[in-house]
């Protein structure tokens, strides 16, 4: 399977100076590696809020991170092919990009938690589809296409959840 190397700048990702070579394995490979960071952050960040709701929803976050990493891993191993991963079409409610993202502070709120949470899947679904345009039409690139539409649907997923929230 060809490589293609590229030093293309990826904003916010912490990938500005790796050279851009990827194979499927290392797309997963990172993509997991993301994943755990998102699941200790959110752990992180629930051992130091003050309100327990806030706590338990970040620590739910994690829980969901985690079950994301395992959901990658399983594609690593070969349980699940390329092309496993599609779904359907997901609606960007771009909630996240007309809020803004809050500072983590040890007395955030639900909402703010949930607006934290819908921008770093806005960044992940970035970085997927900034690393599939740089790739030829192929496996690695449908993975990545696949990863971004992942991201995108977790996105969905918590500015729903705000969305709720700030309508009840």
């Amino acid at each position: 399977m060809p490589k293609v190397s590229h030093r293309d700048s990826l904003t916010g990702m912490g990938v500005q100076d790796m050279p851009m070579q990827w194979t499927i394995k290392e797309v997963l490979n990172r993509a997991i590696q993301k994943e755990t960071q998102a699941r200790l952050l959110y752990l992180n960040l629930s051992s130091r809020v003050k309100d327990k709701a806030v706590s338990k929803a970040l620590h739910d976050m994690a829980q969901v991170e985690q079950g994301h990493r395992e959901h990658l891993e399983s594609y690593l191993r070969g349980d699940i092919k390329v092309g496993g991963l599609k779904t359907g079409q997901v609606v960007d409610l771009k909630i996240a990009e007309d809020e803004g993202q809050p500072t983590p502070t040890d007395d955030m709120s639900v909402a703010d938690v949930l607006l934290m949470a819908a921008s770093w899947e806005r960044d992940a679904n970035k970085f997927y589809l900034e690393l599939a345009e740089i790739h030829p039409p192929g496996e690695v690139r449908t993975l990545l296409e696949e990863l971004a539409l992942q991201e995108l649907e977790h996105k969905h997923h918590v500015e729903t959840l705000y969305k709720q929230l700030k309508t009840a």
